[in-house]
């Protein structure tokens, strides 16, 4: 920056860029101004879209290779934003996570799998669905309780869930993730690493 208004700005950027992505450093570049009102935008408007279901899931068939059969389906969360339309999840999930609403939507996208499982039965698929956890995810310790909750009320089985974690979504808390991860593999529900 030129002046100390605008070398103060760029920092500021940077820094937000750099919580976001939870990097140590980022260096400021041009190119983290171009969405800034538009990421400001998302960010302010996250928790109102969930209580307005602007978020919605998907189900993307798992398909067999050796006869072509569906053997299941992942759950995918998308967002329709009222001004931005259509919203890609990796621009929205860091949003969501860093505005404290993973938990949230977590729940919405598991309920929404439960109630798939349920009416894909009622036509004669019974298939698995498979749902993505965040790292956060796996430090709560309410995660299978509410899981249970949801499935109970869709009446289906947990066997039908299959929770998918990445590998490096153990690192924060590995004592803690183990834990949920045990209690949820105790009530049928699958895990698989993504």
């Amino acid at each position: 920056g030129r002046d100390a208004a605008a070398l103060l700005h760029r920092a500021d950027t940077a820094m937000y860029d750099a919580k976001r992505n939870r990097a140590g450093t980022v260096w400021y570049t041009p190119e983290l101004e171009i969405d800034a009102p538009r990421r400001l935008d998302l960010y302010m408007t996250a928790s109102a879209a969930m209580e307005q279901e602007d978020f919605y899931v998907h189900f993307q068939p798992k398909v067999s290779l050796v006869n072509g059969r569906v053997t299941g389906a992942e759950a995918l969360v998308r967002w329709h934003h009222p001004r931005h339309g259509e919203i890609s999840p990796g621009e929205f999930l860091p949003l969501v996570v860093q505005a404290g609403l993973s938990t949230k939507l977590t729940r919405f996208v598991v309920g929404r799998a439960a109630a798939a499982v349920a009416m894909f039965r009622d036509v004669g698929l019974d298939i698995p669905i498979a749902v993505n956890l965040t790292p956060r995810d796996l430090l709560d310790p309410t995660l299978p309780a509410d899981v249970a909750r949801l499935f109970s009320e869709a009446g289906v089985e947990l066997s039908s869930l299959q929770l998918e974690i990445t590998e490096d979504s153990m690192v924060v808390d590995v004592e803690t993730s183990v834990a949920v991860l045990k209690e949820l593999r105790a009530m049928g529900v699958q895990i698989a690493i993504d």
